[in-house]
C-alpha cells in the first residue's frame, strides 16, 4: 500500500539528503515502510511544502490506523 502526504518542513538550509532524513524520520513515527518519491511543490517562506509517498505493507497500516479498508 503507498501513502501519500504534504508534510511542512523548516527550510533553513536543509539539502536532499537531510530532507530524506527528516521524511523517514516523520513518517516512521506513524508508519514503517520505504520512502519512494519526494519532490518539494511550494516554498512558502522559510517552509518547503513536500509531496512524499511511502511503501508500506497491509499489516503495518492495519494495526497503525485501526483497521483497512472497513476500520
Amino acid at each position: 500500500m503507498v501513502v501519500s502526504k504534504r508534510i511542512k518542513i523548516p527550510r533553513n538550509g536543509v539539502d536532499c539528503t537531510q530532507l530524506l532524513e527528516y521524511l523517514q524520520e516523520h513518517f516512521n513515527n506513524t508508519l514503517t515502510g520505504e520512502v519512494l518519491r519526494f519532490a518539494i511543490v511550494e516554498v512558502i517562506g522559510e517552509d518547503l511544502i513536500v509531496d512524499a509517498a511511502i511503501m508500506v505493507n497491509d499489516t503495518v497500516t492495519k494495526r497503525k490506523t485501526g483497521g483497512g479498508i472497513h476500520g
